[in-house]
């Protein structure tokens, strides 16, 4: 059995939809193999001008301190254990455009290990899912708890409310008192 070489995996690869890309386990550059049109698209990026640059230093932009340390955290615990490993709500920079408003950019990363023959990681996959919208729902619904919160306590209104399909009933404080 033959490996098979970079050629054939991006052929399967360029047809994923997610943004990926293939990195050598080259710790600590992480050297770019290729990266597929997703990718691509999604940073702005020129796959010629990033081929066989260290993975830290063509996306500088995109890394703060908190995802630097996310980041490669990601790829040391994927060395580490031959284990995919999950960055949940990593804050990708730059920011996009929503309802003429400038936000973050939230991307759930995936990172896989890519193992040779031997058993040894010879490639990491990384996978980018953007999740901002679904990041801003969590925040606002957090938000609208929080706000609910300190009006339910704020009041001597007895408030409750009741889930009639999973028969769960929440109460506040006042309706405790009644």
């Amino acid at each position: 059995m033959t490996m098979p070489t970079i050629d054939d995996i991006a052929y399967i690869y360029n047809a994923l939809p997610s943004a990926s890309i293939i990195l050598k386990a080259n710790a600590p550059h992480f050297s770019i193999v290729t990266a597929n049109t997703a990718f691509l698209n999604a940073t702005h990026a020129d796959l010629a001008l990033i081929k066989d640059k260290d993975f830290f230093d063509k996306f500088p932009e995109t890394i703060n301190d908190n995802n630097l340390d996310s980041m490669l955290m990601a790829f040391e615990q994927v060395l580490l254990h031959k284990q995919a490993h999950q960055v949940k709500n990593y804050k990708y920079s730059p920011n996009i455009s929503v309802q003429e408003q400038t936000v973050p950019a939230f991307w759930k990363i995936e990172v896989y290990p890519l193992l040779d023959l031997k058993g040894e990681i010879e490639y990491i996959i990384q996978t980018w899912e953007d999740v901002t919208e679904s990041k801003q729902a969590q925040d606002s619904l957090k938000s609208s708890n929080e706000l609910y919160n300190y009006v339910n306590k704020a009041t001597n209104d007895a408030i409750y409310d009741w889930d009639i399909v999973h028969d769960h009933l929440e109460w506040g404080e006042a309706f405790s008192r009644v």
